[in-house]
């Protein structure tokens, strides 16, 4: 199954390869995220949408990254991933 991630059509470009980077360095890095395939996209919504529909907890944490990954500027652990 596939992790959805939708972001706000206002999120910046450097946020949103920051973004999926974020999604690559899991996948490599992180034993939880391990061979997930990952869905990213813009669309209608106000801030973030994350739905994992494996992992009600997976799906908070990456919620959490994602919304630091928007955020966080080029100095950030972060802004070192795009």
């Amino acid at each position: 199954m596939c992790i959805k991630i939708t972001v706000a059509q206002t999120v910046p470009d450097d946020a949103f390869t920051r973004i999926v980077a974020l999604t690559q360095f899991l996948q490599k890095t992180d034993p939880n995220f391990e061979d997930q395939q990952f869905g990213i996209a813009r669309g209608e919504v106000a801030d973030v949408v994350v739905i994992d529909p494996e992992d009600k907890i997976r799906e908070k944490l990456l919620h959490l990254l994602v919304v630091e990954a928007i955020t966080a500027d080029t100095d950030s652990v972060m802004g070192s991933l795009s």
